[in-house]
């Protein structure tokens, strides 16, 4: 028996996971030093999901993207996209028709990245971020102006709590998150991840390295018309601009997640409590802002735009350090090479 508990231990201490759940226990714990009752009750809870959950998934997107190699600077303007087709197609056919189209042109739009990625061998970074402008314009196309509306039953039941206890929006997470196990116990999973730390090793195995991107891709696309989805309902309406400032977002989120930008290393589960720590040190911010230092600014500078520059710092300071455990890595497989040799 101890030496399951070891074992489990052991396992929890080297998941690259680990980390971000400590930072987003810490930060939990603080705010409920600060807040007390007014952070610990369902409903309180239940407003953290609804408003995060369309980050949440689309870090879990990114973080399937970045396991495989690639990344995708795209992902807010895909939600755009997402948003103004829902509301538009909304006008015309049935809501769940509509929403359904929606969906399947993030899958599409997945399909179409990873493609020109996997099989033109263009750098991911350079094809995501000129398809986000392409893909903002599109937006634009579709919906020239934000409005239109969706029905109030849908907000209803998505705001909704199940048992008293368990937001609607956190169960959409849960089965967003049980599906990346899935396939991360599938062959699919170990390919993606190899095919980010190393393709070589996964093309003498004897599996199609680009079929294996190009998966990834669509898989992050779904997960991405699900966070579309989910943020239509939140904003009611649409707006061609409306996930537009999310794709960074979602890059810090990997980040905090422990997911390793250079790729093959990290988890789903990691990814999403990285997410939700950046929803939580928002709440945090928005709390110390409005009723510590009773002032929607610091020094001149205002409440949204320091939330963004924490952003960037995060991203600057994780792109750091990836950078420091890339070379740390790759000095290890030399120090042992050098080893071998010498015996």
């Amino acid at each position: 028996m101890n030496k399951r508990i070891r074992s489990f231990v052991h396992k929890i201490r080297n998941s690259p996971a680990f980390g971000p759940y400590i930072m987003l226990f810490i930060l939990t714990a603080i705010n409920l030093v600060l807040q007390g009752k007014n952070f610990a009750n369902v409903s309180s809870i239940n407003s953290l999901f609804l408003v995060n959950t369309p980050l949440i998934l689309a870090t879990i997107a990114q973080a399937v993207i970045i396991f495989s190699g690639g990344i995708d600077l795209s992902i807010g303007a895909t939600l755009s996209v997402v948003n103004a087709t829902a509301i538009v197609l909304g006008t015309v056919m049935p809501i769940p028709l509509a929403w359904a189209c929606a969906f399947l042109a993030a899958v599409l739009l997945g399909a179409v990245k990873g493609s020109i990625v996997a099989y033109l061998r263009v750098p991911a970074i350079l094809v995501t971020f000129a398809l986000s402008f392409v893909l903002e314009g599109v937006a634009l196309l579709i919906l020239p102006q934000p409005g239109g509306t969706i029905p109030s039953s849908i907000y209803s039941v998505y705001g909704g709590v199940f048992a008293a206890v368990i937001p609607i929006s956190a169960l959409v997470i849960i089965c967003v998150l049980i599906f990346c196990e899935i396939l991360n116990k599938r062959p699919l999973g170990a390919q993606m991840k190899a095919a980010g730390s190393n393709p070589r090793s996964l093309y003498i195995a004897g599996v199609n390295v680009q079929k294996t991107k190009m998966k990834a891709y669509i898989a992050a696309g779904a997960i991405t018309g699900i966070a579309g989805l989910c943020l239509t309902i939140l904003a009611s309406s649409g707006d061609p601009k409306i996930g537009n400032a999310l794709s960074l977002n979602t890059i810090a989120a990997s980040i905090l997640g422990g997911v390793s930008l250079s790729g093959g290393w990290g988890t789903a589960g990691g990814a999403a409590s990285g997410a939700l720590f950046l929803g939580v040190l928002n709440n945090l911010i928005f709390y110390i802002f409005n009723n510590v230092i009773k002032s929607s600014t610091i020094a001149g500078i205002k409440l949204s735009y320091l939330q963004q520059l924490l952003t960037n710092i995060i991203i600057i300071l994780g792109l750091c350090s990836s950078l420091l455990a890339h070379l740390k890595k790759n000095n290890s497989r030399k120090g042992h090479k050098n080893i071998n040799e010498n015996k």
